[in-house]
């Protein structure tokens, strides 16, 4: 999905990177904060984003927080679900070549944006991302989390993602299957059509959305984002209310709970490395989309051509980013 969504950290104002951002009258530099020190254990254990409580770190972030309820909620609701599968799955950052703690923060000198991404892996999970943004100019912003699992697993690749812009809020909520539904009736029914503890599957998640008549149902013009998307999101928007917003963390919270569950189950453990070859084959095609949303140029018009690369190159663990500092 969009890549207006990442992390970063404070204490790390040890280089400055220009780009354009032509959104704005003339040039302006997007200032990019680097870690200074290495991470020491402490550090390693903090939840992921836990560092943006830190205002001069990224103070769009904290206004648009404070301008915003739904926004703050979101972010609220966001640390809240990081730390439940940070928890249960072992997560840890990941160090980069561009900071030792996987976090990444993006600043305009005018404060009207920011955005911060954190990478790291866990036990089964070969990439995570997490990420933020707040556009000050527009009061809105963006949480993700996206949860690629490793070929240890045959569990769904995990995406949870909230936009918060003019007075609207949408949701896209998805287990991302690893495999072809069409010809694969075993995968489909495992994941989308098994119930968990809590009495629900996450086909009746969608069921349960689709009857909400708070709810529309948003699509993408784009024919790759709508492959992605496809039948099996919960892709949904509404008027941006306090209610509207606690309903759809809600459905978040639920679709994590469950993807948890299956996560641990003994039967999604991939045990022929057949099977692992072919979700490696999936899993590189699904690092790929990223590389294809057609939003990516709106993007680089706002932040520069060299940021947008460097933050796909986070979202879909490419090699040149995990070289270490």
């Amino acid at each position: 999905m969009g890549s207006l969504t990442f992390l970063g950290s404070r204490s790390f104002i040890n280089r400055h990177r220009t780009h354009s951002l032509k959104s704005a009258p003339g040039d302006i530099e997007l200032r990019r904060i680097r870690p200074k020190t290495p991470i020491c254990a402490s550090q390693a254990s903090l939840p992921f984003l836990s560092k943006l409580t830190d205002g001069a770190l990224v103070p769009s972030v904290k206004l648009l927080e404070r301008q915003q309820k739904p926004y703050a909620l979101m972010r609220a609701n966001q640390n809240e679900i990081l730390s439940t599968l940070a928890e249960q799955l072992s997560l840890r950052p990941q160090a980069t070549r561009i900071s030792e703690d996987g976090l990444s923060v993006y600043n305009t000198p005018d404060e009207s944006l920011s955005i911060a991404l954190q990478v790291g892996t866990g036990e089964g999970v070969e990439w995570l991302v997490a990420s933020t943004t707040a556009l000050v100019k527009f009061g809105g912003g963006t949480i993700r989390i996206n949860v690629f699992p490793d070929q240890t697993l045959s569990v769904p690749k995990l995406d949870i993602e909230l936009f918060f812009f003019f007075g609207r809020i949408n949701m896209y909520i998805n287990f991302v299957a690893r495999t072809d539904l069409v010809l694969d009736e075993e995968y489909l029914s495992r994941y989308y059509k098994t119930k968990g503890s809590a009495g629900h599957s996450f086909h009746d998640l969608q069921l349960e959305c689709m009857q909400d008549a708070e709810m529309s149902p948003f699509e993408s013009r784009s024919i790759d984002m709508r492959v992605l998307t496809g039948q099996t999101s919960l892709f949904q928007g509404a008027h941006a209310s306090i209610e509207n917003v606690e309903k759809m963390t809600s459905y978040a919270k639920r679709a994590v709970s469950l993807w948890l569950e299956f996560a641990k189950a003994e039967d999604t453990a991939v045990t022929e490395p057949s099977q692992a070859e072919k979700l490696r084959f999936y899993d590189r095609s699904l690092y790929g989309f990223a590389w294809r949303d057609p939003d990516n140029e709106k993007v680089a018009a706002l932040i520069g051509e060299d940021a947008l690369q460097e933050m796909l190159q986070l979202s879909t663990r490419d090699d040149s980013i995990l070289q270490t500092m």
